[in-house]
């Protein structure tokens, strides 16, 4: 008999065909369920801080967050030392400045439709995780989940980096009680979770299928471990010698194995990595987490990836990025690069990570992002007044300070101006409060102009001094980090814990010399003003270690002061000789007769007042060498200034 086939018979015919078809086919291990985001960065070493009190929040702002947007990025993975900006054990609260700087980052995500991980990036990954992990998850995920939990829905909850040291079972029935006690608050946002052993994909298959079904699992992929981490100096033993490893492996360029790794098992794995160096062996790995994520029916991410640049040649990393990430995507796995700026990201090795002038182009091609237009960063002086630190520090400082002293940067007890200030506590002699600038300033017009060093300051170090200094970039072997210093002693401030303001004349600074290569060179007249590379606070002189010291409201400011006028008509006048020696002629545009004066020293400091005479003229024989500011004013209240230098 025939059977007359209708249409709606045909499509179902058709649908058995396609399915049995995917079913036989092994590339159908590449499905997954869509996903909420694709691709993006970890934005490392931003709140990777031991104390929320160190985070350098400006280090990157809404800005930035467009521009990684502009990539065709849609997700950012925020490692967080969470753990460590809480008050500790035993109640972990989180700390409500961490909150606010969340609820920013939050917010700029929310407007720019980017996704946002929050990662518990506690421990340093060559360390153990603790036996006893469970008890700050357990305090410290609820208060998170309270926080957000009727948020911005594209947020996420990374339980912790990397553990390791522990067992698969121990670690999974952990994260099975964090879960549990997030959702007991938060039932809405996905979490991310992940095996032992480093989240390591191996370990993948030790996972149980947990019963909620709102989760990712994540995992991360450095294979070869010989080549992504080559030039790395945290790794036991440190292979920061080792560079130029190939990829993929080729006996003729293999470097050689440098003597402190002989013995150990960085020699194990270079004498076998011409079995691993090449493409199909990270094909087969990626292939361990596909085949996880489609027997378990469960969503998988690889959220960190990538290869240091510190060691391996640019064209080898290039293709390594590229073929390693054609497989997660061909196999349907986003991703997280490690990291955007830093020795695994996304600029060229060396660069000041400019977002339109340093991008590793070849790096971003392969990693099939957008690129935008770049072009070739000029330094130009900078002019105007330039804050450094207002409540926080200016976005182009990174900090580098040195020493056992404790920072604070959101001291919140009687701020000068705004809402915190900075605590140092305790510091050591040669301890430093250290910011870099990024990219290197020119202050050389602010010098000829004779800006200010401006800050309000307050301590308790009676009979001490600190050192304001700035260094100037090393540019070659040839030269030195040079110093400029100020000495700020009881002369110039009392230190009675009350605040003070300060200003110091840039050309007030006197070069002191450079310490280098474990050894001092004297003063030879090198400073380069057109080449700042950072600023320093130093307990040079003296041992500070029982004392406290607060900073505010830190700027490079013009040296004239504002001086009002209540009246249209303005005095106005004209002054000779300038540079001047013992007398200073003055001459008014008016005919007015009645006219005072008083002379300011380039801070602010009244040095001489008094009557301006029939003959115009000034004694200044009792002042020092310098710059002074005079200001003319009559009973009216009109008033003017100008600046002027004494140079006998």
């Amino acid at each position: 008999m025939i059977m007359k086939l209708t249409e709606q018979m045909k499509i179902q015919i058709s649908f058995l065909i396609l399915f049995f078809h995917w079913q036989m086919n092994p590339n159908h291990l590449s499905a997954q369920p869509p996903m909420p985001f694709t691709k993006g960065v970890n934005l490392t070493n931003w709140f990777q801080v031991n104390e929320v009190s160190q985070i350098q929040f400006n280090k990157y702002t809404k800005t930035n967050f467009e521009q990684i947007k502009q990539l065709g990025v849609d997700v950012i993975r925020l490692p967080i030392h969470l753990h460590t900006q809480t008050t500790g054990s035993p109640d972990f609260k989180v700390d409500p400045i961490l909150f606010n700087f969340l609820d920013k980052i939050v917010t700029w995500c929310e407007e720019l439709g980017l996704h946002i991980i929050f990662d518990n990036h506690t421990f340093d990954a060559s360390g153990i995780t603790p036996p006893d992990i469970e008890i700050p998850l357990l305090k410290i995920w609820p208060q998170i989940a309270a926080r957000y939990k009727s948020a911005y829905k594209n947020i996420y909850y990374e339980i912790l980096n990397e553990p390791n040291g522990i067992s698969d079972a121990s670690w999974n029935k952990i994260q099975l009680n964090v879960i549990n006690a997030i959702r007991k608050t938060d039932q809405t946002h996905t979490i991310i979770i992940g095996p032992a052993n480093w989240n390591n994909y191996q370990n993948l298959k030790a996972m149980p299928i947990y019963d909620d079904k709102n989760l990712i699992y994540t995992f991360h992929f450095y294979e070869p471990f010989l080549f992504t981490h080559q030039g790395a100096s945290w790794t036991t033993p440190s292979m920061a010698a080792l560079k130029n490893v190939p990829f993929p492996f080729a006996l003729n360029t293999m470097p050689d194995l440098p003597n402190n790794l002989k013995g150990t098992w960085v020699e194990s794995a270079f004498n076998g990595y011409y079995k691993v160096g090449n493409i199909d062996f990270i094909k087969e790995q990626i292939a361990v987490a596909t085949k996880f994520a489609k027997e378990k029916n469960v969503i998988i991410f690889c959220g960190e990836f990538g290869v240091n640049s510190n060691g391996s040649n640019n064209t080898d990393r290039v293709k390594w990025y590229e073929i390693a990430r054609k497989e997660l995507e061909n196999q349907k796995i986003p991703w997280t690069i490690w990291d955007y700026h830093g020795s695994f990201g996304l600029f060229q090795p060396g660069s000041q990570g400019l977002f339109n002038h340093h991008l590793n182009i070849p790096l971003l091609q392969s990693l099939g992002l957008i690129i935008p237009p770049q072009s070739v960063y000029e330094k130009k002086p900078i002019e105007g007044e330039k804050w450094l630190y207002r409540d926080e520090l200016a976005t182009d400082l990174r900090e580098s300070s040195y020493g056992s002293g404790k920072i604070n940067y959101y001291f919140t007890e009687q701020p000068s101006d705004g809402k915190y200030a900075i605590q140092w506590k305790n510091p050591k002699q040669y301890d430093i409060i250290g910011w870099k600038f990024s990219p290197e300033v020119d202050l050389s017009v602010m010098v000829q102009q004779n800006y200010l060093l401006s800050f309000y300051v307050k301590g308790n170090i009676f009979g001490k001094s600190i050192d304001i200094r700035f260094l100037d970039s090393k540019t070659g072997a040839d030269d030195r980090p040079w110093r400029m210093t100020y000495r700020l002693d009881e002369k110039t401030v009392k230190w009675d814990n009350s605040w003070q303001l300060i200003q110091i004349p840039l050309f007030r600074f006197s070069e002191q010399g450079a310490w280098d290569e474990n050894a001092w060179f004297q003063p030879s007249g090198k400073f380069d003003w057109k080449s700042v590379d950072r600023i320093e606070i130093v307990a040079e002189s003296n041992d500070l270690q029982t004392g406290i010291l607060y900073f505010d409201d830190v700027r490079l400011k013009p040296a004239t002061p504002s001086f009002s006028s209540s009246l249209s008509n303005q005095l106005t006048f004209s002054l000779f000789p300038n540079p001047a020696t013992n007398e200073l002629n003055v001459y008014p545009e008016s005919n007015e007769n009645d006219l005072h004066y008083k002379i300011l020293d380039i801070i602010g400091v009244e040095k001489k007042s008094g009557i301006i005479d029939i003959k115009a003229s000034i004694k200044i024989d009792d002042l020092e060498n310098g710059s002074y500011i005079l200001v003319v004013y009559n009973k009216n209240g009109n008033q003017t200034s100008k600046t002027f230098i004494v140079l006998k």
